[in-house]
């Protein structure tokens, strides 16, 4: 899959489109995940996807290691969510937490299961730091130096805060330990 995937960077870096749709058709589920993950909004993942690939295409040619690119484009991912959740809680400080209540959007995908939605409010309840850690780490299957090298902290302080995370996730999940067995 690496090799495919420095094929298609090589490609489109030489300005060839139909390889960059190609890299965005392949990685558009984990970058809207991440952006899902780490805003809790639908909506809001849906268009910060958009700005990431154009982001991403705009700088191609910056990057060095074509096989690198699904780090990197997570790297371009959690900085464009980063500003864009900063820019919402600003919003959400001058206007009201009822109207920016309002436009969250709380459905979950039909595919979605209890348990799944369960799991996925448990998510949405943990720090953003965590929310990222967890996404990166268990739903993306990415290893600890990948996800070191995204949020841009050392290896074994992702494995430290992971550990937390998990701590705190297993927390809020007992508590609905009654509806995940029911």
């Amino acid at each position: 899959m690496k090799h495919e995937t420095a094929k298609l960077v090589q490609s489109a870096a030489g300005g060839n489109r139909d390889s960059y749709g190609t890299l965005v058709k392949n990685y558009t589920g984990f970058v809207y995940t991440m952006a899902l993950r780490m805003t809790g909004d639908h909506h809001m993942a849906e268009d910060l996807c958009q700005d990431i690939f154009l982001k991403g295409w705009l700088k191609l040619n910056r990057l060095r290691e074509p096989a690198a690119f699904p780090g990197w484009i997570a790297a371009i991912a959690r900085r464009t969510c980063l500003n864009a959740v900063e820019k919402r809680n600003r919003r959400m400080e001058t206007s009201g937490v009822d109207e920016f209540l309002d436009n969250l959007s709380p459905s979950f995908p039909v595919a979605y299961d209890g348990s799944r939605i369960i799991l996925e409010k448990a998510v949405s309840q943990l720090s953003f730091r965590d929310r990222q850690l967890v996404t990166l780490c268990y739903f993306e299957e990415l290893t600890s130096s990948e996800v070191a090298e995204i949020m841009e902290i050392p290896p074994g302080t992702v494995r430290v805060y992971l550990s937390r995370a998990r701590a705190r996730l297993k927390e809020l999940l007992i508590e609905r330990k009654d509806e995940l067995i029911g």
